[in-house]
């Protein structure tokens, strides 16, 4: 009865000893399943960070070359207008100096003009005084100039 209350005993304690190990085992299994879903969920993330970090290399790049274009388009803007700026110095100092000369030309003429028109005014001076003096000598000497008018 001794060995039957043993038995029964230690078939107890097998089958505690069993369910512990399957109980066991199942925790385990159900932390495996755990860790292999945290593990493909991690590795998805890491593959989901190196592409965006790809793309984010991929638009650092482009925003580079694109801030070198714009530097190189601002030197060659900068450089027209630097040239544009000069020929415009350039004009504005000849039509300075197109607009002196054109005054030194216009003070020139006035003066020519105010010249010419004193050489006129005594040219017409003397033709006056010539025509006065005709007729003075034609009403003082009518005789002789009757005379020369028929010849």
């Amino acid at each position: 009865m001794q060995e039957k209350k043993t038995k029964s005993l230690m078939a107890a304690l097998q089958k505690i000893f069993e369910d512990q190990v399957e109980r066991e085992r199942f925790l385990w299994q159900q932390e495996r399943t755990s860790l292999l879903q945290k593990t493909e969920k991690t590795e998805a993330s890491y593959a989901a960070q190196l592409h965006a970090n790809d793309k984010l290399a991929a638009d650092l790049k482009e925003v580079e070359q694109q801030l070198e274009n714009n530097r190189i388009q601002y030197k060659e803007d900068e450089a027209q207008l630097l040239k544009e700026q000069s020929w415009t110095l350039t004009l504005l100092q000849e039509k300075g100096r197109l607009q002196q000369s054109l005054q030194e030309k216009e003070d020139e003429w006035k003066e020519t003009q105010s010249s010419l028109n004193a050489r006129h005014e005594g040219l017409e001076s003397q033709v006056t005084r010539k025509e006065k003096r005709s007729n003075f000598f034609k009403k003082l000497l009518p005789c002789i100039y009757s005379s020369t008018l028929k010849e």
